[in-house]
Order: C-alpha cells, then structure tokens, then sequence
C-alpha cells in the first residue's frame, strides 16, 4: 500500500549540453517515498545528488529516454561510485530502464572505461519503446519521442497521479496520447516559437500540445540559450491555457 506522502519532482539538470548558468545537461527525480527514481542521468548529475540530499546508494530506477551525452553520461559515474563504494548499496537492486541499444551502450562503456565493472548487486534491464512495465509496483508506459530513431518519453502513473517526462521529443500523436489528461508534463522546450526544429520542440508545439492533450500543469525543461534569451513561458502560454513553470537547476515542485 503506497503511503501519504506527496509525490515530488526535482528538476536536476534544466538544461543542455550548451554550457548555461543554473542550467546543466538533463535530469530530473520522482519521489513519492515509495517509489524513487531518477529521469535522465545527464553529465554532472551524480556530484549535484549531494546538495539535494540524494542518496546514489537509495536510487532504484533510472530512466533513460535516449543515449545522446548530454541526457546518460553520468550513467558511467553512477557505475564508477559503485566500484570504489562496493557494499554501500547494502543488496539494493536497481531497475535500469531505456531505449533500445541502452545494454550496447553499457557493455561498450564497460570496455572503454576499465575500472568500471559489472555492478555486483542486483540489475535488471528494461529495453523498450512502446512497452508497458511495472517497477516496484509503479506503471510506466513508454512511447517512440522521435527525436532519435529509437529514442522514449515516459507516462508514470502512481498514486493515482500521471506525470510524463519526455526527453528529447517532438509532436506527434503518440506523445499526445501519452500525454492525455496527464496530472503534470515535464517536457523540453528547446527553442522559441519562431525557431523551427525536426527533432525538439519548440514554444508552439509544446503549448499546442500540451491543450490538445489536456495537460493539467507544465514544468518546461532542456531550454538551449535561445530559449532562455526570450519570454518564453509568454510564448508557450499563447497556445497553452494552464499552469507553466520554467525550470531551473533545483526547480522542485510537490504534486
């Protein structure tokens, strides 16, 4: 039976893989105290956990949406403070969950880096692309983003609460199903609206999204500096009727 506490949403990393002031490469954590998992491992992630009072030793879910640099590199820190730290997990396991090509990715990490070794607790690892899976009791639905060929936003649905974080992504009605009627949106918005795109979003096609799905409230992550150099909560509210924060590093917010 999940407990009372609130469900909370960390903005990690608000940014890209263009150096930004408060805005660093892409992660994000889910918390509802049962269920602890971390969206996006972007590089820099695991030395910021610390100042959120994060524990890397507690993390039982990461959840990658695409294996770009700037959203899993620090998936090869998490694996290195494994190896130096070997009983800190006390047996934890962890639910490492992706796009397909993620196990090449690891395996291939594991030959270039070698101090980084097989983690010695329990890992299971989830390859998926429309898919529907259960973690520790949570329902997570994925679905293609089509930013990259093979590249997932993820629906996560605990506590009777939706909540989709999409990566990198762009219009199309997979995601509006994905994000139908959805409790909070945490998407990339990577341009303004006068700067056309093919593979991320931008001001328009993040608000036209976001009402024609029906989104209950928006955090705005992944912002390039052309973003940031406009109003661009104005620009996404032109097309987007309902609640919209833009985030920062440390953007936290309690559903």
């Amino acid at each position: 039976m999940e407990n009372n506490q609130a469900i909370e949403i960390l903005i990690i990393g608000a940014g890209t893989a263009v150096p930004s002031q408060g805005h660093s490469p892409a992660s994000a954590l889910l918390n509802t105290g049962d269920f602890l998992a971390l969206l996006d491992i972007g590089p820099g992630t695991i030395s910021k956990l610390p100042q959120f009072g994060i524990d890397a030793f507690k993390l039982q879910n990461i959840l990658i949406t695409h294996l770009h640099p700037d959203h899993v590199l620090d998936l090869i820190m998490f694996f290195l403070l494994h190896d130096i730290n070997p009983h800190a997990r006390e047996g934890l396991p962890l639910n490492l969950v992706g796009c397909k090509g993620l196990e090449d990715f690891i395996q291939s990490s594991m030959k270039l880096f070698p101090d980084i070794n097989p983690p010695s607790f329990s890992m299971n690892i989830y390859e998926v692309s429309e898919d529907e899976i259960e973690l520790n009791g949570v329902k997570v639905y994925s679905a293609l983003s089509h930013h990259t060929e093979t590249s997932v936003s993820y629906r996560i649905n605990c506590k009777e609460k939706a909540i989709v974080y999409t990566g990198d992504c762009v219009r199309s009605p997979q995601l509006e199903k994905l994000c139908s009627h959805v409790d909070l949106l945490i998407s990339e918005c990577s341009f303004p609206d006068d700067q056309e795109t093919h593979d991320h979003m931008n001001a328009k096609s993040l608000g036209e999204l976001s009402e024609i799905a029906g989104v209950k409230q928006l955090i705005v992550t992944h912002l390039y500096p052309s973003a940031l150099d406009v109003d661009i909560k104005a620009q996404i509210k032109q097309y987007f009727h309902g609640p919209v924060i833009i985030a920062e590093d440390g953007t936290s917010y309690k559903l």
